[in-house]
């Protein structure tokens, strides 16, 4: 359990921060006949913890990241309302992280006294990392469907730093709805 809290502590930033500094593009896909531009008002839904293998996020991290997000819709022009009944639409966000591991394996001959002499020396790297994938729904409504998804992957890696977590937090939050309303 401590594991997992401690990894939690170090994936929050890292989930939504992943993305400074590195160039990294999210996918996104939309129904194309939903009205968009209709939207005005937005209603976040509770962070629902469905994957028990997932790695944990208290809920006051979990607010953080709400509240980044609802940050962004505001700065977008969206009024971000509390009842789902005066919404518009409806956001949802979602955190998957997976361990994952690279194997790589070189093979360097070794130079004595002449060209290419001698055995030859394989080196093998093992890489162990967390792959993260943060997934934003618009949902609309009266289908209880989503009609926008951004989701955006990359290798999380373990680099806290209090200081620049909500500097992070904010540019990963442009980045994910960095194309919503889709034109």
């Amino acid at each position: 359990m401590l594991k997992s809290l401690r990894a939690a502590a170090l994936v929050l930033p890292l989930l939504l921060t992943a993305c400074a500094g590195i160039a990294i593009e999210p996918q996104t896909d939309f129904n194309a006949e939903f009205g968009f531009a209709g939207v005005q008002k937005v209603a976040l839904l509770p962070f629902e913890r469905t994957n028990p293998t997932e790695i944990a996020l208290t809920e006051n991290q979990a607010d953080q990241v709400s509240t980044t997000l609802a940050a962004e819709l505001v700065q977008k022009g969206y009024q971000v309302v509390q009842e789902r009944s005066n919404a518009d639409v409806w956001l949802a966000w979602h955190l998957v992280t997976q361990p994952r591991t690279d194997v790589h394996e070189y093979n360097n001959a070794t130079l004595y006294s002449c060209w290419r002499c001698g055995p030859a020396m394989s080196q093998i790297e093992v890489d162990r990392y967390t792959q993260g994938t943060f997934i934003v729904d618009i949902i609309d409504p009266v289908s209880n469907q989503s009609v926008w998804r951004s989701v955006v992957e990359t290798r999380l890696k373990p680099e806290p730093s209090q200081a620049l977590d909500d500097e992070r937090r904010r540019n990963a939050a442009r980045l994910v709805l960095g194309q919503f309303p889709p034109q």
